[in-house]
């Protein structure tokens, strides 16, 4: 969010109350800072805003739009690191979409709690709201809410170390979708960032790079800036890179990130700090993770590497040549050969093991 776009929003604002708008206007307008707040990374002040709103919601076409307030409320407080709020607003979201008969808000709202619940490692009750959610989207044509909920059960697949299925979702969420602006670009590179992640289990260590690299400096949220180089401090430990560790350790120091993030950006240093012999970095590091989890009540997550495993899945070759295409279309990068160092480390589906690295919007659990 830049200082620009804050002016011009509470401008409008500020001329919608003084010209005596309909209270439902002052409140759109309120809620479109918001959106710019969250995407600027400040979910604590967006969660303020949109409670505001909230509250002050009493016209008929302001109580329709709750179901919508309450889904931008949750996803603040969610990002914020404040999972059980988010599921409160998410649940009386919902209520309301049915009260209002808001099909489309329903899905919305189904696929929003269903990250809740993946995160929280709920995943039977996640798969099942993003099945429903999905198989609705496509009955209804909804293509947006196919890429949302395609995407979401990709990384749910992901993380249940169901490396064949999470390929399809994410092929299935990427046909759904195309190049463009505004939220529809904002998705597309939540999506891109996911499949980054896969490509780095899978081996396409380059293309994995490019597409992070390219994210890092280029997209629309600072989020997921933010995200894409954590990961990016996690490969260049994990490949023994002390240079780019480095760049990456200093690009990211200042940055106002919220706290699950800052959270695993001390250990992720602490850990190549220790890596590297930087004995000292890494003490300090890992003492202001520990001091940083205390106050937001946060547990420090184990980013240490686990060590290569064998990998124990068959990968669809025309379903994991699509997401490198997809890849290679977003970077403009040349394929590369997959370094076999470095393929999947899954162990059987029935056991998902912890995630390594950052995944976008995960609130550390352990």
């Amino acid at each position: 969010m830049t200082p620009q776009a804050v002016r011009r929003i509470m401008h409008a604002v500020i001329r919608l109350v003084v010209e005596g708008a309909p209270a439902e206007d002052v409140l759109v307008a309120l809620a479109d800072y918001g959106k710019q707040l969250n995407r600027g990374g400040h979910f604590g002040l967006g969660s303020d805003v949109y409670r505001f709103i909230i509250q002050q919601a009493r016209t008929a076409g302001a109580l329709a739009r709750l179901p919508q307030w309450y889904e931008d409320l949750g996803y603040s407080l969610r990002e914020a690191g404040r999972p059980d709020g988010a599921s409160v607003a998410y649940h009386r979201g919902l209520e309301l979409a049915d009260e209002n008969g808001d099909v489309f808000a329903r899905f919305r709202l189904q696929i929003a709690q269903a990250h809740v619940d993946r995160v929280a490692e709920r995943y039977d009750e996640a798969r099942a709201l993003l099945r429903s959610a999905l198989e609705s989207a496509e009955a209804f044509g909804r293509l947006d809410l196919v890429v949302r909920a395609g995407h979401e059960s990709g990384v749910l697949a992901h993380d249940c170390g169901r490396l064949e299925e999470a390929l399809a979702f994410y092929s299935r969420a990427l046909h759904a979708s195309g190049y463009g602006d505004g939220d529809h670009r904002h998705g597309r590179e939540r999506l891109i960032l996911d499949i980054g992640r896969a490509l780095i289990d899978m081996g396409y260590l380059i293309e994995a790079r490019g597409a992070l690299a390219v994210l890092a400096t280029t997209a629309a949220e600072r989020f997921t800036r933010w995200t894409a180089m954590l990961n990016l401090l996690y490969l260049a430990t994990e490949e023994d890179d002390q240079w780019r560790f480095e760049e990456y350790r200093q690009a990211l120091a200042r940055a106002p990130m919220p706290a699950h993030l800052r959270l695993f950006y001390y250990a992720q240093v602490a850990e190549g700090c220790t890596r590297f012999g930087l004995s000292e970095a890494a003490r300090a590091s890992h003492a202001r993770a520990v001091r940083l989890a205390k106050r937001v009540r946060l547990q420090v997550p184990d980013v240490r590497s686990s060590g290569p495993r064998k990998s124990r899945v068959i990968v669809d070759p025309a379903a994991l040549d699509d997401l490198v295409s997809a890849i290679l279309e977003f970077t403009g990068a040349p394929r590369s050969r997959v370094d076999a160092r470095h393929r999947s480390r899954y162990i059987e589906p029935s056991r998902p093991r912890r995630r390594l690295f950052l995944q976008r919007g995960r609130t550390p659990t352990l």
